[in-house]
């Protein structure tokens, strides 16, 4: 098996693409309340057993909204997080396998580091955000453009009302599931690194996400109102829920500050990869 086509069909691949992608129709469909008016609807209630019918069909209508689909938060700020680093298994399998012929056999060590983090990080990115997509597709062939609250935060740099439109949330998706993923993977394969066994790879950037959540949390209870509220941005799992605020005079530095959340893990990342390229071919 090349080592193209181990990147990319790997078995851990298939579980990070599977768990992802029906994780979040699951996710929908239970925390929107669509399975109490479906799967575990009661139409024999005493109320509404005259036209249990049409009161199924109308709930049913108003909880099928872009803004309910589209509302995961509660998936995309824990699940995803965790099987990004989970993927990160296939780099540590490689660099203490396959790894380690190649680069054994390369004049440009450092430059082989760095494609290679470089790959898998692009790689999650993409795979990632195409899994969003056909996920919001999916539901918008269904729903259509039900928008019932216009999201402002781009409204800066498309203009205001842009939020009305369903291109939004393609566009909105960008920074968590893109965006994120790259830095969050980039960040576990720089850990990868500094680490003994396989679940250390996954256990030590999950300790460090949760950890900054609860750190900045407990600090924040110390802050004043309006230096906790730009603080909270720094939270790990802001860029999953950022569209939820309605923004004051949204500008494009609304939507870069909502990046200030991956700042620290891209800065880690950064300072382990130096610390390893400066190893030299001490690789082992």
């Amino acid at each position: 098996m090349s080592i193209i086509k181990y990147r990319l069909f790997n078995i851990n691949r298939w579980i990070f693409v599977v768990t992802i992608l029906l994780g979040l129709f699951i996710f929908f469909f239970i925390s929107s309340g669509l399975f109490d008016v479906t799967i575990g609807f009661d139409s024999s209630a005493l109320d509404i057993s005259d036209n249990a019918s049409s009161v199924q069909q109308k709930l049913i209508h108003q909880l099928l909204t872009l803004d309910n689909y589209t509302d995961v938060l509660g998936f995309s700020s824990t699940v995803i997080p965790i099987m990004i680093f989970f993927s990160v298994t296939c780099f540590f399998d490689e660099i203490n396998g396959l790894f380690i012929y190649e680069y054994s056999r390369v004049s440009n060590s450092k430059k082989l580091i760095i494609h290679t983090i470089l790959f898998y990080s692009v790689l999650n990115a993409v795979v990632v955000y195409i899994l969003y997509l056909i996920y919001f597709l999916i539901g918008y062939i269904f729903i259509g453009n039900n928008i019932e609250i216009a999201r402002n935060a781009f409204d800066g740099i498309f203009g205001a009302g842009f939020g009305n439109h369903s291109i939004y949330f393609v566009v909105e998706a960008i920074i968590p599931y893109f965006i994120g993923t790259l830095i969050y993977t980039f960040f576990a394969c720089t850990v990868s690194f500094f680490v003994n066994h396989k679940y250390q790879c996954v256990l030590v950037p999950i300790i460090y996400y949760w950890g900054s959540y609860i750190l900045i949390e407990f600090v924040r209870n110390f802050m004043t109102p309006q230096l906790a509220s730009i603080f909270v941005k720094f939270q790990p799992m802001y860029i999953y829920g950022y569209q939820s605020y309605i923004y004051e005079n949204p500008s494009i530095f609304t939507v870069v500050s909502v990046l200030d959340s991956l700042i620290l893990p891209f800065i880690i990342g950064i300072v382990l990869l130096i610390i390893k390229l400066k190893k030299g071919r001490d690789w082992c």
